[in-house]
């Protein structure tokens, strides 16, 4: 059975979102998508959950931008 090596790489994603936590994320066709979740609202102790649909083409890395979706 042939051995897999998997990686991580931090890549710019082209824009400044916030934190989030509690989120929903999957992969398909090359593209990363993320739903929802607890989002800091930039005060330290404040938060707001989060409806946003955020898509990033890991296709297009390191050039790709990661868009909200409404």
């Amino acid at each position: 059975m042939p051995s897999v090596r998997m990686s991580w790489k931090r890549v710019n994603a082209g824009t400044n979102l916030p934190p989030r936590d509690g989120h929903c994320a999957c992969s398909c066709g090359g593209k990363v998508y993320i739903f929802g979740g607890v989002v800091q609202t930039g005060v330290e102790s404040e938060h707001r959950e989060s409806n946003d649909l955020l898509v990033f083409d890991s296709g297009k890395a390191p050039t790709a931008r990661m868009i909200m979706l409404l």
